[in-house]
């Protein structure tokens, strides 16, 4: 009975300390109040929430651009984070649904990157009138495809002050794509079968782009019809006849390469890439921006251990039968974040 109970204590205490400890801040308490938010772009309404932080004095503020998802921007579970760990950090936060998602006007996926890049210009805007807001403070936290969306738009504004990435690609969609493949095929355990799979990616891409012929792209997929990996993913390279919507719209996104507008911009730039990333190579991104700012570009990267796309690692004991608790963002992050913020005069003394 009393090795029971001291298991039971023992146990008890490290599920308090994969929660509350030292490396895991826990993404568990309750958002803050939030006002509505609404502006237009052209004949699309946009509406988000803006939430602010304690206090009377005008406070910095960030806008958060979502990735590639179709879900309203509060149900991620990455941008409630954000909410509740950037306004107790003194900071008003606006998230906002995507065109053609949640609350918004538009159609989904009917839009370039162009047309979200003006969503959050519109979305600076409107803030910098909100009252309690400095306006001289406005800055973007984006993550994944909201990174390429993010370096457009602060070419055109001369309010956006800086751009945190997560999970920021430092390559085209289409390249990026490949990075998904190959993981996914890791996965799966087709460790030795990325290279023609890739390759046929990329001429399906090129069959997109009008180089290649659809006839020769579904002849060279004949050579790999009894490969077990080409069985098994089959659906990355079904095309069709290629005028799809889907397709339409992938065509008009997957050559952006944001390297050059990167260069470009004036802003302080950071970025935090999770090293378990499958959808964002975590060495070439590394390796990219760490190139890029020995060109002079203003960018800090922060490698992450342990974490993934967005950061997070959900938590699993076996005492509890590995069931996953919500998922945990590393203090590490967090630090690191308002360090960087700090530093770069964006946060309040």
């Amino acid at each position: 009975m009393f090795r029971f109970l001291l298991f039971f204590v023992l146990a008890s205490a490290l599920v308090c300390s994969a929660l509350l400890g030292a490396m895991w801040y826990p993404n568990i308490k309750p958002l803050p109040v939030s006002e509505p938010a609404t502006w237009s772009t052209g004949d699309v309404e946009i509406a988000g929430s803006l939430f602010k932080a304690d206090g009377e004095r005008p406070r910095p503020a960030i806008v958060f651009m979502t990735g590639s998802g179709g879900s309203p921007a509060l149900e991620i579970g990455v941008v409630r984070a954000h909410v509740r760990n950037l306004t107790a950090a003194g900071y008003a936060v606006l998230v906002f649904d995507r065109r053609g998602t949640g609350a918004s006007g538009g159609t989904f996926r009917d839009w370039t990157f162009q047309d979200l890049a003006s969503d959050l210009n519109g979305a600076y805007e409107w803030l910098a009138k909100q009252p309690g807001v400095d306006a001289d403070r406005i800055g973007t936290v984006a993550i994944s495809q909201g990174w390429w969306i993010s370096v457009q738009a602060a070419q055109q504004s001369d309010i956006n002050r800086f751009i945190v990435g997560i999970g920021a690609p430092a390559t085209t969609p289409a390249e990026q794509e490949e990075w998904v493949l190959e993981s996914e095929m890791r996965s799966a355990g087709f460790n030795e079968s990325t290279a023609p799979a890739i390759g046929l990616l990329r001429m399906r891409n090129n069959v997109l782009r009008g180089t290649v012929s659809k006839e020769a792209y579904e002849h060279e997929q004949t050579a790999y019809n009894d490969e077990r990996w080409y069985i098994t993913l089959k659906h990355w390279f079904t095309l069709g006849d290629g005028n799809h919507p889907y397709w339409q719209w992938y065509r008009g996104i997957f050559d952006y390469n944001p390297v050059d507008d990167i260069r470009a911009l004036n802003a302080p730039l950071a970025v935090f890439q999770g090293e378990n990333d499958v959808l964002v190579d975590p060495k070439k991104t590394v390796a990219t921006y760490n190139k890029l700012a020995r060109e002079g570009v203003d960018v800090d990267v922060f490698s992450l251990p342990n974490v993934g796309h967005d950061l997070s690692n959900r938590v699993t004991l076996p005492i509890l039968h590995n069931k996953a608790f919500p998922r945990q963002w590393p203090r590490r992050y967090w630090n690191e974040l308002e360090s960087w913020l700090q530093t770069k005069g964006f946060a309040d003394s």
